[in-house]
């Protein structure tokens, strides 16, 4: 039997195991935020199919407006629904390569080959569709140029393209992928929020494939 007197020694080991321990953990550097930004685009890359599901506020300096969000992407292929309480005055635009349409309640209002220009015309809001597609991901829209501002952890924090700042301001992750659940938009003139309640990873493309074959 161990008594009280030799059990201090032993315990006052232990303490000094314990804080050696200690000491080596702290001593582990940091993850790079640039590696980890490069590994978790090159993830992005491969998400194809998605979904997401949330609210969206835009406010500009006359007007608002406050919806709910559907969004549905497979590829090229998207469809955005926008509503109010209950599904009210649904709008849904879908498109591709070759254009975009959008419906209200189900009924053709126009065709566009251009979904920024048609709901532009049918809003008088000039939302970079095409953009989000990318910002809504937490990734800058190939083809222009970009500022990034990462995390400690190497997610993207603050990005600015095409004369707008977009905040992230949480993550939720969906199949091992981080997903932004809180963003703000913003260009001088709107400023468009996004609260991400629900994210569903549908497809994704198997490493070493051309992003650009679909």
């Amino acid at each position: 039997m161990i008594t009280l007197r030799q059990s201090i020694p032993l315990l006052a080991l232990l303490g000094m195991v314990a804080v050696s321990g200690c000491s080596t953990m702290q001593r582990q550097p940091p993850p790079d935020p640039g590696a980890a930004w490069r590994a978790q685009q090159q993830v992005l890359q491969q998400l194809t199919g998605w979904e997401l599901r949330g609210r969206i506020a835009i406010r500009s300096s006359s007007d608002g407006v406050n919806a709910n969000l559907h969004w549905r992407q497979q590829a090229d292929r998207y469809r955005i629904r926008l509503s109010g309480p209950f599904g009210a005055g649904a709008v849904t635009l879908s498109g591709d390569r070759n254009g975009v349409t959008m419906r209200d309640r189900g009924r053709l209002l126009m065709r566009h080959g251009d979904a920024e220009r048609l709901l532009y015309q049918q809003s008088g809001v000039r939302l970079p569709v095409a953009s989000l597609g990318y910002w809504v991901r937490a990734m800058p829209r190939p083809g222009s140029g970009a500022r990034v501002l990462l995390d400690r952890m190497g997610r993207l924090k603050e990005l600015r393209q095409d004369g707008w700042r977009i905040r992230y301001r949480r993550y939720l992750r969906n199949r091992g992928v981080e997903l932004p659940s809180r963003l703000l938009a913003e260009n001088g003139q709107l400023r468009v929020r996004l609260v991400i309640d629900r994210w569903v990873v549908t497809r994704m493309r198997r490493a070493g494939t051309n992003p650009l074959s679909g």
